[in-house]
């Protein structure tokens, strides 16, 4: 059996009582129009969370189990806690992204008289993503955007994959694969 589990956390805090400010200035220290100026507080994650399981029955009457687990409970936030926090700029920016990716694995081979081979693999990403913003905060802006994302456009999140092999008399071979996001 191969698990793997994932529990990391990627946060950003702001207390109460700070002052963040975005601004653009041209060469003599003046404000300028020409771009706008962006405030980003964000927290992001990636990462790979693999489990392979690989095994060989063999014999006159055997039996193998193999189970491949892979697992994501991890999590990005950003958080405005507390009050009277003022941020300024022309774009500001509250963003949380979580985009894990997940594999789970199994297989085997089970050669001789009577036998039975079981494969399991399991992916499960149970990530998450929050922006937090507490009541009593100034966001002074001409765009204010908060926004949490779980996942990556174009990109698996899960994939579970399960091989099995009876090369037996009399063999029982149930494989399942299962990923859930």
């Amino acid at each position: 059996m191969a698990r793997f589990e994932n529990l990391s956390a990627n946060n950003v805090t702001v207390t109460g009582e700070s002052r963040l400010t975005a601004k653009k200035e041209d060469k003599n220290g003046k404000d300028t129009d020409k771009e706008a100026a962006t405030l980003l507080m964000k927290a992001g994650r990636t990462g790979t969370v693999a489990a392979k399981s690989l095994g060989v029955g063999a014999g006159v009457g055997e039996w193998i189990v193999n189970k491949g687990h892979a697992v994501d409970k991890s999590t990005a936030i950003v958080s405005v806690t507390g009050g009277n926090n003022v941020f300024t700029a022309d774009d500001l920016r509250f963003e949380a992204t979580n985009a894990p990716v997940l594999k789970a694995e199994s297989g085997g081979t089970e050669i001789g008289g009577v036998g039975i081979a079981v494969m399991k693999s399991e992916a499960r990403a149970e990530s998450g993503a929050r922006v937090n913003i507490a009541e009593g905060n100034y966001l002074l802006g001409e765009e204010v955007r908060a926004q949490a994302v779980i996942g990556k456009e174009g990109q698996v999140m899960a994939h579970a994959e399960t091989h099995g092999i009876n090369g037996t008399l009399i063999g029982i071979n149930p494989n399942t694969a299962d990923a859930v996001t």
